[in-house]
């Protein structure tokens, strides 16, 4: 039996730290999808994931998705947008966290840095900023401050361990934002953990797939082999040569699923009684 092939759907925001972990776990060679992140974007923007999805399964035994909160069911677009976990499916896995931010802090530090009123910003996000805030959701230097403050701080740069010169960057958006700015290191511990879970949660689902489906070929095996015992118990059971022929040929359907199943006896082998008949298959000539 060849080897279960588990696959990963992750979104670009998410990209280099999933393959960076995936190497830490010994992961690096697994089919890799990186979708290109929506989450900035208006609630129009859309796209038929759960068919994404199920295309990466005619590939794969298992896929393990990290939470994209900026995809939707393709049988719900006129609805509000929805995390990936809102895709079930058996073969889907889905690391069950509500924001990025998740997959590099605790639940509780995540929920202390929201209280001190963080803006989380992740490398990717903070290498497009300008594209998003200024081009996309169309801020300036005064409309911006007014917008972010309303809920957020400070900005909190979430660094990943990716390389890059993120100081300048981060330090531009805050002056166009009016935020303060804080940079904590994080790496990909609590992501290589969330994978290693979710890889173990994907074999155990491959498993119980393959159990369930040598069960069901096992029942449908042992329930022909009982209806064929059935048949030969109740032909034992005849008198009649001609309800024991009629039971032979509903044996020969259920057998061959043939179109059509006659015979008669030709002549006898030998003269002695008790020995077998020679029969030929074939249709039954009528009567006339």
């Amino acid at each position: 039996m060849a080897e279960p092939v588990v696959g990963v759907f992750t979104c670009s925001h998410l990209a280099a730290e999933v393959q960076l972990a995936l190497k830490a776990i010994g992961k690096q060679d697994v089919p890799f999808r990186a979708l290109r992140s929506l989450c900035h974007l208006s609630t129009g923007a859309n796209r038929p994931t759960p068919d994404l999805v199920e295309a990466m399964l005619e590939q794969v035994d298992h896929v393990v998705a990290t939470c994209m909160n900026c995809v939707r069911p393709s049988s719900r677009l006129g609805e509000p947008r929805t995390c990936l976990g809102a895709i079930d499916h058996p073969r889907v896995t889905v690391i069950p966290v509500a924001t990025q931010g998740e997959l590099f802090l605790d639940p509780e530090a995540m929920q202390t840095a929201l209280d001190a009123g963080a803006y989380f910003v992740l490398p990717a996000w903070l290498k497009q900023w300008r594209e998003v805030v200024v081009d996309t959701w169309g801020f300036d230097d005064e409309t911006a401050p007014m917008f972010f403050s309303e809920s957020s701080s400070r900005l909190l740069f979430l660094d990943t361990g990716l390389p890059g010169d993120w100081a300048p960057l981060l330090a531009e958006m805050a002056s166009f934002t009016g935020l303060e700015a804080e940079t904590r290191v994080v790496g990909t511990e609590r992501l290589q953990a969330l994978f290693v879970s979710a890889f173990e949660k994907a074999q155990r689902a491959i498993v119980q797939e393959t159990l369930r489906a040598e069960m069901a070929r096992l029942r449908a095996t042992a329930a022909d082999h009982g209806a064929v015992l059935d048949f030969v118990n109740r032909i034992g059971n005849l008198l009649e040569e001609d309800a024991v022929i009629a039971r032979l040929i509903e044996t020969a359907y259920l057998l061959f699923a043939p179109e059509d199943v006659s015979f008669e006896a030709t002549r006898a082998v030998t003269e002695d009684p008790g020995d077998p008949l020679a029969l030929a298959i074939g249709r039954v000539k009528e009567d006339g």
